[in-house]
């Protein structure tokens, strides 16, 4: 598994007000995952149609053009199974779509505390699904988003003033939690799939460039992650994408 042993020991995302350029980064990034690609065999993401999966797909495309994409969902329905077939389409990518009904959600659920955890956090169940249909197709490592909400102000709370009145106690809060509320139940899942995570966006060079941001910068207003969603523009991800309200897989199995 690709992932921090402890996030903490990287650069807290506190921003140090140093230069930070948009198409430096964006270079940067776009070298991670060519470097990352290059090391896996059978790679795969999971495409919930937000800003961050977007982003990683097309730039993983460009480099592996078939890899796949997995959006799960127990309905067709669904704004992200349907916001992932769209950007599919217009961006040519590689996309499977894994719906459940009812009796596979009750089963997921129920291998998922049998397995790894009798205490399954909102969510588990779908991201779970989600790595399960890619380990049946032959996938070997995800390449997965977690942390850039943490990192670019992603959670209304970032916003909010009166639970945390200061901003780096907002995101403090958050980037504390990150490990223990989603990289450590996303890696049991995997590993119990045989499937290996790369947490592209937690590399100790793509933290550190965007801790350069001042925390108040990454927020403007109500909206979050602004830097983030001028950067997916500037890559290529369309605007109906930055600008829809995304569900996440925390949503995948409701309409």
């Amino acid at each position: 598994m690709q992932k921090p042993d402890k996030i903490g020991l990287f650069y807290f995302p506190a921003g140090d007000e140093a230069e930070f350029l948009k198409d430096v980064f964006l270079q940067l990034l776009n070298n991670t995952i060519k470097e990352i690609l290059f090391s896996i065999d059978k790679p795969g993401i999971l495409l919930s149609g937000g800003v961050d999966s977007s982003l990683l797909a097309i730039l993983a495309a460009k480099y592996y053009p078939d890899i796949p994409c997995f959006v799960v969902g127990q309905y067709m329905t669904n704004p992200d199974v349907q916001a992932a077939i769209r950007l599919a389409k217009e961006k040519n990518l590689n996309l499977y779509v894994h719906l459940l009904n009812s009796k596979q959600i009750l089963l997921i659920q129920r291998e998922l505390k049998e397995n790894i955890s009798l205490n399954i956090n909102e969510g588990d169940d779908c991201v779970f699904a989600a790595l399960k249909c890619a380990a049946e197709n032959d996938i070997t490592d995800i390449i997965a988003t977690d942390g850039i909400d943490e990192l670019m102000g992603g959670y209304w709370g970032h916003r909010d003033r009166r639970r945390f009145p200061g901003i780096e106690n907002a995101f403090g809060y958050f980037w504390d939690e990150l490990e223990e509320k989603h990289l450590f139940p996303l890696c049991r899942s995997a590993e119990f799939l045989g499937l290996d995570i790369t947490f592209v966006y937690l590399f100790p060079e793509i933290v550190k460039y965007l801790s350069r941001i001042s925390l108040k910068d990454r927020i403007r207003g109500d909206v979050g992650k602004v830097v983030w969603k001028e950067i997916a523009q500037m890559a290529g991800v369309p605007k109906w994408i930055i600008k829809r309200k995304k569900q996440g897989f925390i949503n995948a199995f409701k309409k």
